[in-house]
């Protein structure tokens, strides 16, 4: 009888065991996708070292039917100890904080001049963001096409210097395929450029953020006085 009542308790705390185990795990599988999702605007307009600054303008486009998006500004830059960008954006709660997956894919078509100026500025870039928050400073991961590589730029604290990856792909042929995979800390980036048929991983970047992010497209001009057009295709955003 004593055996028994072992055996049953044993019984009772693997099934209780298992179901905690099921339950973890179906959380884990759990997928938020948005397939050419609703953005919100946001215009950056940090100040540069040694006092730079300027209020940017942009327009965006948001065609979610055909899956298009566009923006055309003269923002300055994602770079230095503040930012100056238009990004189209959403938030996302990462509900299992740390065990969250949060992949971020979109298609850059095109980065052009839509200014006075006949071809883009060398910085000017169009990409892919996760950002910690809309504020001028904060943590991000830009993965971006420029006019001649394709690189990742990135702040890892609130009001710190950014830094940038020693790896980036040269000569970016369109259409540019960008995806960022967010697990825990770490952001890894990968592109297919131009006629590549799979995705080649550039670098990880590690930077804490919190259970909520922005996440979506971003683009800045690098000149006051000149705009340009960053045009998207097929974003997918999901949360694991």
């Amino acid at each position: 009888m004593k055996f028994k009542k072992i055996l049953s308790a044993s019984l009772c705390l693997a099934l209780v065991l298992s179901c905690g185990l099921f339950s973890v795990t179906s959380k884990a599988q759990t997928l938020k996708e948005d397939n050419n999702p609703k953005f919100n605007e946001y215009l950056l307009d940090g100040v540069e070292p040694g006092g730079v600054y300027y209020k940017p303008e942009a327009e965006f486009v948001q065609d979610q039917s055909a899956g298009h998006y566009s923006i055309d500004t003269n923002a300055n830059v994602l770079w230095w100890y503040e930012d100056g960008a238009a990004l189209l954006c959403k938030k996302y709660a990462l509900d299992y904080g740390d065990l969250s997956t949060l992949t971020v894919e979109a298609t850059v078509k095109n980065l052009e001049s839509t200014g006075s100026a006949s071809a883009i500025f060398e910085s000017a870039s169009a990409g892919i963001i996760i950002r910690n928050s809309e504020a001028n400073n904060s943590p991000y991961v830009f993965l971006h096409v420029r006019r001649d590589y394709i690189w990742i730029v990135y702040r890892t604290a609130d009001g710190n210097l950014c830094e940038a990856t020693t790896q980036r792909i040269e000569s970016p042929v369109y259409p540019i395929k960008l995806k960022m995979v967010k697990s825990g800390n770490a952001i890894a980036c990968y592109a297919q450029n131009g006629n590549k048929t799979a995705y080649t991983r550039i670098a990880t970047v590690n930077i804490k953020m919190n259970n909520v992010v922005l996440a979506g497209l971003g683009v800045h001009s690098c000149q006051q006085d000149n705009t340009v057009k960053g045009t998207f295709e097929d974003v997918n955003i999901k949360v694991e």
